[in-house]
């Protein structure tokens, strides 16, 4: 299985000191940038001999709800052809603050429009060669999405070959969710996040390893073959968390 380590241009040279696969990106951030900014980027992504093969933060101050398809289709199509020259392949869609349903939204209707965005996202995604996974998120981030199985009802729902779905293990941990839920989403699980299963959220540490070989365990049980980054608290900072992180990472490594 391929390791990577989510970060910035700041970051990517450090990950790649230190023998990371890959790096996960800012999907919103990369479609932010003016040309010279995304130039600026990718050159130093080259530098280091990585590609960002993933992206996260799909939205920044976005309300999803109220969003058009036109600029949906617009928005989405910058990000995606920049986000594929720079060697990506999979964006993740989790946005709790975006797809957070108002109070006075009705559910059905959340779920047709997002339904809609995924199709929209697909389509881009798929012309450029990547993939879309939704992140289930804590109860605590989002009331919308929150488990593996509420987000393989939307995959169906959507029913688009360039949508899937992702684990981010520290939320599946905050759920109380098992391995066992996610055999159902073998087909269509394409990515994966990890931060140390507690509170605290940071990079997992050798003591962590009881804790996290069962999630590998349920990765190997059904036949996951795709990537997992570290999504963490960088405590007690970056270079420090994520160059102990590295040999504990073997266990999924060895998957």
């Amino acid at each position: 299985m391929r390791i990577g380590v989510t970060g910035g241009p700041r970051e990517w040279p450090v990950a790649a000191s230190l023998g990371y696969d890959y790096v996960e990106g800012n999907f919103s951030w990369i479609a932010s940038l003016d040309q010279d900014g995304f130039e600026a980027a990718r050159q130093t992504l080259a530098g280091t001999g990585l590609k960002a093969e993933t992206f996260n933060g799909f939205f920044g101050a976005v309300r999803l709800y109220e969003t058009t398809d036109e600029w949906m289709r617009e928005y989405t199509k910058r990000a995606f052809e920049r986000c594929a020259l720079l060697g990506g392949e999979i964006a993740v869609l989790g946005a709790g603050g975006a797809r957070r349903v108002p109070d006075d939204f009705p559910v059905e209707k959340a779920k047709e429009k997002f339904a809609r965005v995924l199709s929209i996202c697909g389509d881009e995604a798929q012309k450029v060669g990547m993939r879309v996974v939704i992140e289930p998120l804590r109860r605590a981030e989002c009331n919308f999405i929150n488990t593996v199985t509420d987000s393989m009802e939307m995959v169906r729902m959507v029913g688009h070959p360039a949508v899937g779905t992702l684990v981010d293990f520290f939320h599946f941990y905050s759920n109380g969710e098992t391995p066992d839920e996610l055999t159902d989403a073998a087909p269509s699980l394409w990515h994966a996040h990890l931060a140390r299963p507690q509170p605290d959220r940071d990079a997992p540490r050798p003591a962590d390893l009881p804790s996290i070989t069962p999630y590998a365990e349920a990765l190997r049980a059904i036949g996951y073959k795709g990537r997992i980054s570290l999504e963490c608290s960088w405590k007690p900072d970056y270079q420090t968390a994520i160059t102990e992180a590295f040999p504990v990472m073997d266990v999924f490594r060895n998957v």
